[in-house]
């Protein structure tokens, strides 16, 4: 399994266009950059609240910036998917 390159962590899935594409890769003349699902959550969080995503200078990133909610959505996901 690959590393993701904004968070480090090695959880990016095959084929890579199932993973999220960066926010920060979006401009008609960049090269496309994918992100874990974890991380693609926090840019679109981090460009709701703050108009922005933590550019790529900046990683890989010591901790997302909604890291405590992405993780309280997972739970809840999980929790979701087993009653179901």
């Amino acid at each position: 399994m690959n590393k993701c390159p904004r968070c480090g962590e090695a959880n990016m899935r095959e084929p890579e266009g199932i993973n999220a594409l960066s926010r920060t890769t979006r401009g008609i003349q960049d090269d496309p950059v994918w992100v874990c699902s974890d991380c693609g959550t926090d840019e679109g969080l981090e460009e709701y609240f703050a108009a922005f995503a933590t550019p790529q200078s900046e990683w890989p990133i010591t901790a997302r910036t909604y890291g405590a909610e992405i993780s309280e959505m997972n739970r809840q996901y999980l929790e979701w998917s087993v009653s179901q």
